[in-house]
Parts: C-alpha cells; sequence; structure tokens
C-alpha cells in the first residue's frame, strides 16, 4: 500500500514534469516565432524606407539641391487646393519630389531628417493618431508605423508647436537616434 502511493505520487510528478516541459517548449517557440515575425516586419520597414529615398534629393553640404532656384511645378493637378499647392512647394524647397510621394501616399505633409543619423523620413498626417503607430508611408501594415504629424496640427506646420510621433525602434531606426541627440 504504502509504495502504492510512492508510485502514484512519482507518477502525478511525473505528469507535472511533463506538463511543465510542454508548455516551457511552447513558450519558446512562440518568442522565437515572434522574434522572427518582428525581425521580418523591421526589415521590410527599413526596405521600404530606404526606396523612398530617391525621392529626396539633398546636396552633399546638406543643403536642398537648388541648383535652379525655380520650383517644379509639372506635379501640380488642377484639383489641387491652396493647402496642397503650399505643401507641394515647401517640399520642393526641401529637394522632395512631392508628386512622386503624393502618388503612393496622399496623406504625406513633409519630410524629417537630422544629418548623420538613421532620422530621414517622410511625415504623414491623418484623420487619427492611430492609424500610422502600425503603417508604413506604403500604408501596408508594419510594427515600424511612419512618422507622422499629430492630427490636431495644421499640415502647414503653422502652429508654434508641431507634435511629430514616431517610434524609438529596437534595431536602432526611427526617433532612436533623439535620446543621444544631445551628445
Amino acid at each position: 500500500m504504502y509504495k502504492n502511493r510512492e508510485k502514484e505520487k512519482t507518477k502525478r510528478k511525473q505528469k507535472a514534469l511533463n506538463i511543465t516541459a510542454i508548455l516551457l517548449a511552447c513558450v519558446c517557440i512562440y518568442s522565437v516565432t515572434r522574434l522572427i515575425l518582428d525581425e521580418m516586419q523591421y526589415r521590410q520597414g527599413r526596405g521600404s524606407y530606404e526606396d523612398l529615398n530617391q525621392y529626396m534629393t539633398v546636396r552633399q553640404d546638406g543643403e536642398p539641391d537648388d541648383q535652379e532656384n525655380d520650383i517644379d511645378i509639372s506635379g501640380l493637378d488642377g484639383d489641387m487646393s491652396e493647402v496642397e499647392i503650399g505643401k507641394y512647394i515647401r517640399l520642393q524647397e526641401l529637394g522632395a519630389n512631392f508628386s512622386a510621394l503624393r502618388s503612393i501616399n496622399g496623406d504625406v505633409v513633409g519630410w524629417i531628417e537630422i544629418p548623420g543619423t538613421e532620422l530621414n523620413y517622410p511625415v504623414v498626417q491623418c484623420s487619427n493618431n492611430d492609424y500610422y503607430l502600425n503603417h508604413l508611408f506604403t500604408e501596408e501594415y508594419n510594427i515600424c508605423g511612419c512618422p507622422f504629424l499629430d492630427y490636431r496640427n495644421p499640415d502647414s506646420f503653422d502652429s508654434r508647436n508641431n507634435v511629430i510621433y514616431g517610434h524609438r525602434m529596437n534595431d536602432g531606426s526611427m526617433f532612436t537616434c533623439i535620446q543621444n541627440y544631445s551628445s
């Protein structure tokens, strides 16, 4: 009788150990899968934003490429409002090909860059502050998101304070450089 109790107790311990091992294996598999999926989204985000750099032409000295000092208005379409024309001209002054950016995403309102850092991205704005938290400039779902202007700020950047949101990414991209900006 005493041996049966010991055997039963040993079986329960073994069963508990097996269940714990299975649970730990599931947690490990989930964690590794999550890390792989996140890294894939980071790569997709980096590639997407690297592709967009072709629409921003800046001279080596850091000043916008304005050799002719003329704004190219060939990209203007007749249905653009004054605000959209203003955005177009401002982005042209910065060296951005606004019509190409606008054809990819009509929410584009500017470009943010800090020379010598990874911070070099288009800025968008929509009717809320949630959408671009997890959507790229190309509007694909992605955890990297896209820098965006607060929906309450005018898209003309005429406000005294313009709030631009973006992620501090674990891979060093987006706004990660801001934490070391003063150094």
